[in-house]
């Protein structure tokens, strides 16, 4: 129903004489990409009596029609959606409410301004190239948010920037959306690792796992078992099983390339599949702020588990390359070499030796004494002060999800854990993991309460601090890019051209390339979560399999970078932790990752997003296929000869 300039008029007065109708519209909206805004009635019609049963809305800029609806006045809040405008700048909005008969029941106005549609991606594009020529993620975060709310306050900067800190940090932070239960949980999971590590249980559980090897099988073992051990944090397992088999494993033939290989893929990759992990945290708190996902956020860090194609199948390749004994590449070069060094009982070569100068640091001495580095003696390093307090983690959080979920009345299991609220467990369970380990420790005399203490605050520092911040900011870079409305600009752009079901395969290829470029796997994901996430869930509305496939896609494939970028913490602490080049562990890493990450691509995400199989059958086919391969292009590394030649002519280094 189209009303006159008169009417209007009309419904503008009565709306000054206070009829308390609201209209309600997104911060702001982009050019030709509909939108919605939401009308609420006052209890009463503008006479004081009950409104008639049927509405009609107009809602018009100036004199253009933009939509007429009829609403049922049982419900107070109506959404008015499918509405457009042309240009940009600042537009006012009347909206009418008139009754069967045509006349005027009363009137809203309000503003809205509108920008291009493109604006709203250069937020997350300025995060990219910033991280990337930078090598900051923490400047690129802020100044992706920051450009965000340029767009949002009519393009002054100086109000944006208070707009970062007083609205979209703050907002991160509410408890209302459970943000701040997942920092808790950071907080106390990462205490609880400096605990752990101040207090030398850590470090004995190496000594353990490091009397046992004498060959070199048995010290790939050894490796394998004792970074798989150290399974709540990847800095903590890297330093410890690096530093603790660095000469040991050169004693039996095993060089410092395949060392560094298996504590950094293991490390990387385990602790981003473990429920009980430094990581956990900050991949169920992106999870968290996702408005896309409905329900609980550890269930669906849970559910995306099976698609998590690259750190499932590292890791079984780096066993397959155990188990076969078989190397190939530059890491088949290394390891013969260093069979032949065992021979002749020599030292590594010089082209092997890390040199903080190539990497262009300004002094050899790039590993700091943590803070964290146990001062007790040798023999009072006990395995078990690790062992106990991760147990009780582990024991905790069952019995918290249980007492949660029961709560609810019904105490059968299947209700009990999906009626429960995981993080009210998880904190519960890191809880009593910090005071399982502060018991142990003051109870032996190892450190005073004091000392306890200081610990716990260290660990907070050094394991948890920099991806909480990386987490707060994306979180607010989330919410920015909602309210930029990008991903309604994303999906009528690439509807026509990306199908729903080839996303999770762009998603994968996605993360894997920004992992690399920004060295971060948090840095990739806080990107990719707000893009991706609503993107699917606009693309395919309700289809819950196709946004579990891109969470296990983002989460899975962004760890791609922690494995390869060569400006990636965990690289870089494996090379200090080992006494190997970065230049020679990514060369000899490279070759095997870019296997794995195209076996995970092409036989994992894209058939499974195709739903030519499931992710069972995926892991499985890509298993084997691994396997194949490692058997084409693989020798053994126990030569005879031990002629490096041998290597494979496909990937071997010129």
């Amino acid at each position: 129903m189209r009303r006159g300039p008169l009417a209007l008029l009309a419904a503008i007065v009565a709306l000054a004489q206070g009829d308390n109708m609201t209209l309600s519209t997104p911060k702001l909206v982009l050019n030709n990409v509909p939108f919605a805004c939401t009308l609420s009635l006052p209890a009463l019609s503008p006479h004081g009596d009950a409104w008639p049963a049927t509405l009609f809305v107009v809602v018009q800029v100036k004199t253009r029609h933009l939509g007429a609806f009829a609403v049922s006045t049982m419900f107070r809040s109506h959404t008015l959606g499918n509405l457009t405008v042309a240009s940009s700048g600042l537009h006012t909005l009347y909206l009418e409410v008139v009754d069967g008969n045509g006349t005027s029941m009363g009137a809203a106005v309000t503003t809205v301004p509108s920008v291009p549609g493109f604006l709203s991606l250069l937020p997350p594009l300025l995060t990219v190239v910033v991280a990337v020529l930078c090598k900051q993620v923490l400047l690129a975060f802020v100044l992706g948010v920051w450009l965000g709310c340029v767009f949002l306050h009519a393009f002054n900067p100086l109000v944006a920037l208070l707009r970062v800190f007083d609205t979209y940090l703050s907002h991160a932070l509410d408890y209302r959306n459970g943000h701040a239960q997942v920092v808790t949980f950071c907080f106390l999971l990462g205490g609880l690792i400096g605990i752990v590590q101040k207090g030398g249980g850590a470090h004995g559980l190496a000594s353990l796992v490091a009397s046992l090897p004498a060959t070199r099988g048995q010290a790939l073992v050894a490796i394998l078992t004792l970074t798989g051990l150290v399974f709540f944090d990847d800095h903590a397992a890297i330093l410890i099983v690096g530093t603790t088999f660095s000469r040991p494993a050169q004693d039996v033939g095993v060089s410092k390339a395949k060392l560094a290989l298996l504590i950094h893929g293991v490390s990387a990759c385990w602790v981003s599949l473990v429920p009980i992990s430094s990581w956990v945290g900050v991949q169920v708190g992106y999870l968290q702020g996702e408005p896309s996902l409905s329900g609980d956020a550890f269930g669906w860090f849970l559910a995306s588990w099976p698609h998590r194609y690259f750190p499932l199948l590292w890791l079984c390749f780096l066993g397959l390359t155990v188990a076969t004994g078989r190397d190939f590449g530059p890491m088949l070069q290394h390891e013969r070499a260093a069979q032949r060094r065992k021979s002749r009982h020599s030292l590594s070569t010089d082209s092997e030796t890390f040199s903080p100068l190539a990497m262009g640091l300004a002094s050899p001495s790039v590993l700091p004494a943590s803070a964290l580095a146990p001062t007790i003696p040798v023999s009072s390093q006990r395995w078990y002060n690790a062992v106990l307090p991760f147990a009780a983690v582990g024991i905790g959080t069952c019995l918290g999800l249980y007492w949660d979920g029961s709560a609810h009345g019904d105490t059968s299991w299947r209700t009990v854990f999906a009626s429960a609220n995981s993080f009210n467990a998880l904190i519960a369970g890191a809880l009593a993991g910090c005071i399982v380990a502060a018991v142990l420790l003051i109870r032996q005399q190892l450190l005073t309460l004091r000392g306890i203490l200081t610990a716990w605050l260290a660990g907070v520092a050094e394991n948890t601090l920099s991806p909480v911040l990386v987490l707060l900011l994306a979180w607010a870079l989330g919410h920015v890019l909602l309210d930029l409305q990008a991903a309604a600009y994303l999906a009528p752009a690439l509807g026509s051209t990306l199908p729903p079901r080839l996303l999770p395969s762009v998603v994968t290829v996605l993360s894997f390339g920004l992992s690399v470029a920004t060295g971060s796997a948090f840095g990739a994901m806080g990107i990719l979560f707000p893009l991706a996430l609503p993107l699917a869930a606009t693309l395919s509305p309700g289809d819950t399999d196709l946004l579990t496939q891109c969470v296990g896609a983002i989460v899975g494939s962004s760890v791609f970078g922690n494995v390869l970028s060569p400006i990636a913490d965990d690289t870089l602490l494996t090379c200090m932790a080992t006494g190997l080049n970065v230049h020679t562990h990514v060369r000899t890493t490279l070759p095997y990752a870019a296997i794995v990450g195209s076996v995970s691509l092409f036989l994992g995400a894209l058939p499974v997003g195709y739903g030519v199989y499931g992710p069972t059958e995926a892991l499985g086919l890509s298993v084997s296929a691994c396997f194949c391969l490692l058997i084409l292009l693989g020798r053994p590394v126990v030569d005879t000869r031990c002629i490096v030649t041998d290597a494979t002519p496909l990937l071997a280094s010129s």
